[in-house]
């Protein structure tokens, strides 16, 4: 599940061809309908009206609205593809995405690089709590505290979930580093790497 920026942002293409490249059938839908936000507007101007306005538009987006495309499209392609389990990976917007997902039984694992759980109206704990499947979650230093090694979520999650939930705090990453970092610093190389592989594993466990 892709971040507000829409399918193009990043490597988000390119990790869905890894997964691919596994062996998994891989459905990335967008949600967006190509209307994502300008990254480089936010990114050069966040308090510009324009991409105040996207912003708003996007961070409102009810998640209504995304499971109607899943059970119209997305739930029916993959039944007709014979698909037994599903996993959903999703990044910062996605993560918040994958969470309301999870709390579906048609899936088997949820995956959360950098979520952002705590920005739609919704609350965390509400939100949490609905989870029924295993979950993978990826934080950087400069995400949610709610979202690290032994606060707020994982404690929620373990009361229910016990030893299927896994929480990994990438302490010299930024947010957005698996899917949009610089590739190009070997930390960021390292890391993004060693996530994915939490996913690939994690994925390998459940599905």
């Amino acid at each position: 599940i892709h971040v507000i920026f829409g399918v193009e942002s990043g490597r988000t293409k390119e990790i869905c061809d890894q997964f691919a490249d596994a062996g998994y059938l891989v459905v990335m839908p967008d949600f967006f309908k190509g209307d994502g936000v300008n990254e480089k507007d936010i990114l050069e101007g966040f308090f510009l009206f324009k991409a105040y306005s996207a912003i708003k538009r996007l961070w409102n987006k009810s998640y209504k609205d995304v499971e109607k495309h899943l059970n119209k499209q997305v739930y029916p392609f993959l039944e007709s593809k014979g698909v037994k389990k599903i996993g959903a990976l999703g990044f910062c917007w996605g993560g918040f995405i994958v969470f309301n997902m999870s709390a579906d039984e048609r899936i088997s694992a949820g995956v959360g690089f950098h979520p952002v759980y705590d920005k739609f109206f919704v609350s965390v704990e509400k939100l949490t709590e609905a989870v029924k499947c295993p979950q993978l979650i990826v934080p950087a230093v400069n995400d949610s505290d709610d979202i690290k090694e032994g606060k707020k979520v994982e404690k929620i999650l373990r009361k229910r979930l016990g030893e299927d939930v896994k929480v990994k705090t990438f302490e010299e990453m930024q947010h957005g580093f698996v899917n949009r970092g610089d590739m190009k610093d070997p930390k960021v190389e390292r890391d993004a790497t060693e996530a994915l592989k939490l996913a690939f594993e994690h994925f390998e466990k459940y599905l």
